[in-house]
């Protein structure tokens, strides 16, 4: 259970003085105060007028970058696993325009350059299997897949450290602790 305030009054700072409070839960709220959030500050329109779309232009230059088989454009079913987390309420969804799924560090600095020049907005997913909608894209555009790049780089046991690139899990981690 959360308490939700927000400011009904338009020309006020959102969160100064509730005019209204809703005790309930987060994730059947979360529609309803995101558009609230929206209507009292523009933010999503903001946001939507200055994103463009992604072109075939571009998408044949995110190939060149990652290799075919890691860009996903044309084809609902597959873009379909990428515009949601484990949350299994349908509300919860927004397609991708298109999936790149780099493998290296340089790969992820090329398609960003790309994105910022073009004005093209980029969501980072890891495994999408996260319950708090961070890996989906609201504005569309590009999920950047970090499934693939998946390997740990190192184990420190001795100062209870590991460094792992972002699209390992955390039960690969713990099968490896518990093997080593």
């Amino acid at each position: 259970q959360y308490i939700v305030a927000i400011n009904n009054d338009p020309d006020a700072q959102i969160f100064s003085v509730a005019d209204f409070c809703i005790v309930c839960d987060l994730f059947s709220f979360l529609p309803v105060f995101i558009e609230k959030l929206e209507q009292l500050s523009g933010i999503n329109s903001m946001y939507k007028k200055n994103y463009r779309p992604v072109t075939n232009s571009l998408i044949e230059e995110f190939i060149s970058i990652c290799g075919k088989r890691s860009v996903i454009y044309d084809s609902i079913e597959k873009l379909e696993p990428y515009s949601h987390d484990e949350v299994s309420e349908k509300s919860y969804f927004s397609m991708p325009e298109l999936v790149l799924k780099p493998g290296t560090t340089e790969e992820i600095s090329k398609i960003m350059i790309i994105a910022n020049r073009e004005k093209i907005p980029v969501t980072p997913r890891g495994a999408g299997s996260g319950l708090s909608g961070g890996c989906i894209p609201v504005y569309g555009g590009i999920v950047l897949s970090l499934e693939k790049m998946n390997r740990i780089i190192e184990i420190d046991t001795q100062n209870l450290m590991i460094t792992v690139e972002p699209g390992v899990v955390t039960n690969t981690i713990n099968d490896v602790l518990k093997n080593d």
